[in-house]
């Protein structure tokens, strides 16, 4: 049973209200964390607690116990000159 200071491992698909998938490892490597020490997201590290192995379980985690809310200051734009050539796709990730 998962509890604190558990070593845990799973399997995810992230996905948002609209039904898009935004990440998953299924079929790829499980995430190992330590349960409790705060190496994932508030929400999901509560919701994990009484879980046994190989139970499935779907959740929602509000903005405030994931990343926070949408803050709109943060984001800028950029004029496409400014982008690498492999950046200008819709979907490219730049960091």
């Amino acid at each position: 049973m998962v509890e604190a200071g558990s070593t845990v491992g799973i399997e995810y698909t992230l996905t948002l209200e609209d039904g898009t998938t935004v990440d998953t490892n299924v079929g790829g490597e499980v995430l190992r964390f330590q349960q409790g020490a705060g190496q994932i997201i508030p929400g999901l590290d509560k919701e994990l607690i009484g879980m046994q192995v190989s139970e499935a379980k779907q959740v929602t985690v509000a903005p405030e116990e994931g990343y926070g809310p949408v803050d709109p200051n943060a984001f800028s734009e950029v004029p496409v000159a400014d982008l690498p050539e492999d950046g200008r796709e819709h979907g490219a990730r730049l960091a």
